[in-house]
């Protein structure tokens, strides 16, 4: 199947899934399929087999986000694009035109309209591959901004189902590792007190703690001991080339960790 899309095809897909979808929110492709499927447009219109790829094609970068997750669900998430947005404002403000041109004619005296004038409108509908696109006029900015103000909601509540959802598997994963630790007579403790078990052997023992900076800070602490010579042990959340990681195991009495992420 031939890639067919053109600059209109594009313009228009993307202003349906957008109005209808809302930027920033994610959602199932099959809740795009059926947009597009209410508004009679097909992924096979503009020469592609699914909408995945559509939406995954080089016509849609940058606009349009694919992702697969567990089990094969596929999510899609509309993207503010300031090039096509400008393109919409471009055709909205060509529509106000001609309206407003249509308006002066039909209020010329009957005897004195120009040629054509008497010829049926077609409307604003422009016929693009089997893809018809519509854009109606409104006031300057009103469209704009009763999009921002959904991007930003729906955004706001992704962002919140996301955090939810991650946060219900984290729980039922640990969950389901605590009961399995159990039955099998396996002790089992918070990061917190197995760090604490660790570090109380150390006469030397440091904790970098603050809201922000954690692991910068351990970072340049345990490379200064460690250029110095110390030989220290170090824990941090996250990795460090001079140690080879995120832990280093060292033989002196001295223990650097980041201490808030446990």
């Amino acid at each position: 199947m031939a890639d067919s899309m053109t600059p209109g095809n594009r313009l228009y897909i993307y202003r349906l899934l957008s109005e209808k979808l809302g930027y920033g929110k994610q959602v199932t492709i099959e809740r795009a399929e059926e947009v597009l499927t209410a508004d009679d447009v097909q992924a096979a219109d503009v020469g592609f087999d699914s909408t995945r790829t559509m939406l995954e094609s080089k016509h849609f970068q940058g606009s349009a986000r694919v992702e697969v997750f567990k089990k094969g669900r596929i999510l899609v998430t509309m993207l503010r694009n300031a090039e096509l947005d400008a393109q919409l404002l471009e055709a909205q403000k060509a529509e106000e035109e001609k309206a407003a041109a249509k308006a002066a004619q039909a209020s010329k005296p009957a005897g004195k309209q120009a040629k054509g004038a008497g010829k049926g409108a077609k409307g604003s509908k422009n016929q693009w591959a089997g893809v018809k696109a519509t854009v109606k006029p409104s006031k300057p900015g009103e469209q704009r901004r009763k999009l921002e103000a959904k991007a930003a909601k729906a955004a706001a509540e992704a962002q919140a189902k996301l955090e939810a959802e991650q946060r219900a598997e984290r729980e039922a994963r640990e969950a389901a590792e605590r009961a399995e630790a159990e039955r099998l007579h396996i002790p089992s403790m918070e990061r917190a007190e197995l760090l604490g078990q660790l570090m109380r052997h150390y006469a030397r023992a440091i904790g970098i703690c603050g809201a922000h900076g954690k692991t910068t800070t351990t970072s340049m602490l345990s490379e200064i001991l460690v250029e110095c010579g110390l030989d220290p042990s170090v824990h941090i959340g996250g990795k460090l080339d001079a140690i080879g990681g995120s832990t280093r195991i060292g033989h002196s009495d001295i223990f650097a960790a980041e201490a808030c992420e446990f």
